[in-house]
């Protein structure tokens, strides 16, 4: 730990002290804090490039950008993130921890005139949370690839199987297993494509914009290549927004990723409550598969095994459709040349996004893999509709 930073940081604590009030800050996102770093380090070299910074300025800050995400550091960064502003507390925290650093080092650096020249709480923030959204989309995008795959085998291990249709939860006719199982692969396939086409929109950045998107106090060889340092960093295809001043003023490219992932979370409630529908009974239920014991079932009745995963992944997708809500919210109340709430609908999209992947990694690892058919009892079902039709 920095001695320095058994300090509290000045402007960060009288922050939370007048505003905190979420018990959400900057340490409990990580992929958030590593980005806005990373945009620190690439902000230093153009910096350095604009004549901004000496050398071993701009290696001192990238320094401290390299170290300060590892864990020995993390309780520095106790900003709330749900704060007014824009998040400006948040881009302080960032700014005096790397102070904190220069000062440790020996090389104490100014925050306006070094650390943060150039820049703006607006467009730093944006484009960190771009990155983080693209890196969780990844992770997502992994996921349902392997869900996808695992159904299309549980197909091929239903082919032959007939089971009985139901709409409206009313008999129908006899039908294919495998069909519904590949229905379930097709729809998971067009998610992980929607989302993968849904966060190209965010590989356009605005740093370099400052605060509404003008470029005021930023030179314009710090405005040619910051971003392509971005993007050597970061290995992302980034690229310099076509209108800055639309990037200020609206937030659509999140608001359009945090739609997609509300469908996706839509159609995993189906899912997940058709696999629990199925896996009913044994007894007095439907009892068409199996789902393995993930946790230990009832202790008040025997033996009993509960869908616990299916229910887990129903109550994850909850929490992403009202976090949803709060990215309309945040996009309709942006006002003028800046909104200001973006961060705000960023965030729950970065929840949401982290939230689908790791509960849908879970599903699949615990669940759907060893998810078995019980072919005797869906051709009991099957053989009973066919004697009364006979």
């Amino acid at each position: 730990m920095l001695e320095i930073a058994k300090k509290p940081f000045e402007i960060t604590e009288q922050a939370i002290r007048s505003h905190a009030f979420s018990h959400r800050t900057l340490k409990d996102y990580p992929i958030w804090l590593e980005a806005l770093l990373d945009v620190k380090a690439a902000a230093a070299r153009a910096n350095a490039a604009a004549s901004l910074l000496h050398e071993t300025e701009q290696a001192l800050i990238e320094k401290a950008c390299e170290a300060l995400p590892a864990a020995e550091y993390r309780d520095l960064f106790q900003a709330d993130v749900y704060q007014g502003g824009g998040g400006i507390a948040v881009h302080t925290n960032v700014n005096e921890a790397i102070q904190a650093f220069t000062v440790e080092a020996g090389t104490p650096l100014e925050i306006k005139t070094q650390i943060n020249a150039s820049q703006s709480t607006s467009d730093v923030l944006a484009t960190a949370m771009a990155i983080a959204l693209l890196r969780l989309s990844n992770d997502l995008v992994e996921a349902l690839t392997a869900i996808d795959q695992t159904f299309l085998l549980k197909a091929q291990e239903a082919d032959g199987i007939r089971v009985m249709a139901r709409t409206c939860l009313r008999d129908a006719m006899p039908a294919p297993l495998n069909q519904l199982f590949e229905g379930y692969a097709r729809v998971v396939a067009r998610q992980a494509a929607s989302i993968t086409h849904a966060t190209q929109a965010l590989e356009e950045v605005n740093l370099g914009g400052t605060v509404i998107g003008s470029g005021e106090g930023a030179p314009l060889t710090y405005q040619g290549l910051v971003i392509p340092f971005l993007a050597e960093r970061t290995g992302l295809p980034l690229k310099r927004r076509e209108n800055l001043f639309d990037a200020a003023q609206n937030a659509d490219g999140v608001g359009r990723l945090a739609a997609v992932l509300s469908e996706t979370a839509t159609t995993w409630i189906k899912i997940a409550k058709d696999l629990r529908l199925m896996a009913s009974g044994p007894l007095t239920g439907l009892d068409e598969i199996q789902l393995p014991e993930a946790i230990p079932g009832s202790s008040f009745f025997s033996n009993k095994v509960n869908p616990t995963l299916p229910e887990t992944v129903l109550q994850a997708c909850f929490l992403v459709l009202g976090n949803y809500r709060v990215v309309q919210a945040a996009g309709e109340h942006g006002e003028l040349y800046l909104n200001v709430f973006e961060s705000c609908g960023a965030l729950k999209t970065y929840e949401s996004l982290d939230l689908l992947a790791r509960v849908l990694s879970k599903f699949h690892d615990y669940c759907l893999k060893n998810l078995t058919i019980n072919a005797e009892r869906c051709e009991h079902w099957v053989s009973i509709w066919e004697n009364h039709h006979a």
